[in-house]
């Protein structure tokens, strides 16, 4: 129940008495003062649209391009080309990022109401480089994993923010 009133100390008074089960049923003395309008509570709302594919991989592309020691960053469709650290002590490789496959499913937490799985082949200096499934670890250099990127991953969809969140 919301408790809708010009006078916030009123409203204020009113919602901590609902709160106690031992609230008096007499009317309040009169105090000059207009009453508080209780106002019902909005049906409950329909669930936020299901973003589409393509705005995850959009996502999936800004966050990529947000890492500071990425450069030149391009994007061709699915694929994304970038400058970066190299593996193996390597000081930079040129990248390509392929989008091989995307899903959006709920997620079960009105909050954030979606999630979506970008999965994706990752190429450094042309070699593809492939997570060690039995380590679990994606085998890229950590500057590019710290934004909650990989060869697999998920982001979760703030209907407030209109958004994905790595």
């Amino acid at each position: 129940m919301w408790i809708v009133s010009r006078k916030p100390a009123v409203a204020l008074l009113a919602s901590m008495c609902a709160l106690f089960v031992g609230c008096s049923s007499e009317p309040a003395p009169s105090t000059g003062e207009p009453a508080a309008t209780v106002a019902s509570p909005s049906p409950a709302s329909t669930p936020p649209a299901k973003p589409s594919e393509e705005s995850l991989k959009d996502s999936f592309a800004k966050q990529l391009g947000s890492i500071p020691q990425t450069r030149n960053s391009e994007r061709r469709g699915d694929e994304l080309f970038f400058e970066g650290p190299g593996l193996k002590g390597a000081p930079t490789a040129k990248w390509r990022v392929r989008i091989d496959s995307v899903s959006i499913e709920p997620s079960g937490d009105s909050r954030t109401p979606y999630r979506g799985v970008v999965k994706s082949s990752w190429y450094a200096n042309d070699q593809q480089v492939l997570p060690d499934m039995n380590a679990k670890m994606t085998n890229l250099p950590i500057m590019l994993t710290n934004t909650g990127l990989a060869q697999e991953c998920w982001a979760l969809w703030d209907p407030e923010l209109n958004a994905w969140g790595w």
